[in-house]
């Protein structure tokens, strides 16, 4: 790999998108093992409140001239990724997480399950019975679902909105998108109330 097409700040937060990953190259010898065991210290990936260390201070932190640091980072992600004889990099998923979005008209709650025997589909109902009180509703449907991987731990986001799934709207919906008859920050922010009034259906 060419080390001079790659940025680094991007590497860093790759690697630390893999801390367990990571974890397992400390103590095998490489001559970036002090680097590496000062970027697993913080989870700067996960915590918003810690910033992605910048090269001058990780220079200054272990005395190395700048390019020697960056091509220790280099050499951590060739590790990662692109292993010495695989030729596919290989991860493993001990963990899953399910993070529901819960949204009715002018509230909205999240909460996670580390187990869902059935994972639902877009368009599904789900009953919420736990914030009635708080969010006014026990009827739900799905309206979208994420995954996202984060070190070993599949995330499966879940979005439910209030009320009843509605293909013809979903359906609109994505119309107004494809052919931008409104803007995305439009399509993002308004209720279904004043969308269907800027778009003109039901009337």
């Amino acid at each position: 790999m060419n080390p001079n097409t790659l940025s680094s700040r991007e590497i860093l937060l790759d690697i630390g998108a893999m801390r367990q990953l990571a974890k397992g190259l400390v103590g095998q010898g490489k001559p970036y093992d002090r680097l590496l065991v000062l970027l697993l210290e913080k989870d700067y990936y996960e915590d918003d409140d810690e910033p992605i260390p910048s090269m001058k201070e990780l220079s200054e932190k272990l005395s190395l001239s700048y390019e020697k640091v960056r091509k220790q980072i280099k050499q951590i992600y060739d590790d990662l990724v692109f292993p010495e004889g695989e030729e596919l990099p290989s991860f493993s998923i001990k963990n899953v997480k399910y993070i529901i979005y819960v949204h009715s008209l002018q509230k909205s709650m999240v909460f996670e399950l580390d187990n869902l025997p059935v994972l639902p589909r877009v368009g599904e109902q789900f009953e919420v019975p736990f914030f009635h009180a708080y969010l006014g509703f026990r009827d739900f449907f799905v309206k979208s679902i994420t995954h996202r991987i984060v070190d070993d731990c599949q995330e499966i986001s879940i979005s439910l909105k209030y009320g009843y799934y509605n293909l013809y709207w979903h359906y609109r919906r994505d119309k107004a998108w494809e052919e931008q008859e409104l803007g995305i920050q439009e399509l993002a922010n308004l209720d279904d109330y004043e969308l269907r009034r800027r778009l003109g259906v039901g009337r």
